[in-house]
């Protein structure tokens, strides 16, 4: 079957040739528009920034392929960029604005699957009822101290992300460069001890002009705390 023109196609069905334009477009929109699940067709909606949408949503289909997990800032920050680089001056990365682009494209905020970790409740419970009673007996609040350490992962990624709403939330693996911290502060809240860091450098970069830390500072080959260093900090 030959191709005809649009006038010729207009004239053989009674129209004009600017109502058959219409009508051609018209279904253009329409084939793009998506199907939902019953069948029923739903209206695309585009943002007033096509061309910075379209390169985010570009940029955030390669982002699992990082390993990196996507949040509110790291989008807005991106969506700024682009806008600088295709000459929009009036873009402005909004709640607003980050909320429509999201629900238009269809991505929501998961928790990323990793390892879950058991604690001994039961335990905990048992022993406040049984054995904490009798010894705040003995002290003064002022003299119980509670001393907590705790691993710092600095450079670990966030625990949820951006994701398409159809897609499961799965991580690559974490980073687990660490520092040990040790806090100590006494029941009352009134006495705090200056806290304790583990590293594993002795002068880290990061010291370079510090003449003064906020923390005591010691060293470990694996950033751990050791008999010696913890007799050492009490």
């Amino acid at each position: 079957m030959s191709l005809v023109s649009q006038r010729e196609a207009a004239s053989t069905l009674g129209i004009s040739q600017a109502m058959l334009s219409k009508m051609l477009k018209r279904c253009e929109a329409l084939s793009e528009t998506a199907i939902d699940s019953n069948g029923n067709r739903k209206r695309k909606r585009e943002g007033k920034f096509n061309s910075m949408d379209e390169a985010l949503l570009f940029w955030f289909k390669q982002a699992p392929a990082m390993n990196a997990p996507l949040n509110r800032g790291v989008l807005k920050v991106k969506a700024k960029n682009f806008a600088q680089g295709l000459g929009i001056s009036d873009f402005v990365a909004s709640d607003g604005w980050l909320s429509r682009w999201k629900e238009r494209n269809g991505i929501v905020y998961k928790k990323l699957q990793g390892e879950k970790q058991d604690c001994d409740v039961a335990g905990a419970e048992n022993w406040l009822k049984l054995k904490w009673p009798p010894v705040l007996q003995k002290y003064d609040p002022q003299n119980i101290f509670n001393l907590n350490e705790t691993a710092l992962y600095y450079r670990a990624t966030p625990d949820h992300c951006l994701i398409f709403k159809n897609s499961e939330a799965t991580a690559g693996k974490k980073m687990k460069d660490q520092l040990t911290v040790l806090l100590l502060c006494n029941m009352t809240g009134l006495k705090k001890i200056k806290p304790l860091v583990l590293g594993k450098s002795r002068i880290p970069r990061c010291f370079n002009g510090v003449k003064n830390l906020p923390v005591n500072y010691a060293i470990n080959s694996k950033a751990w705390m050791t008999s010696t260093l913890f007799a050492d900090f009490l």
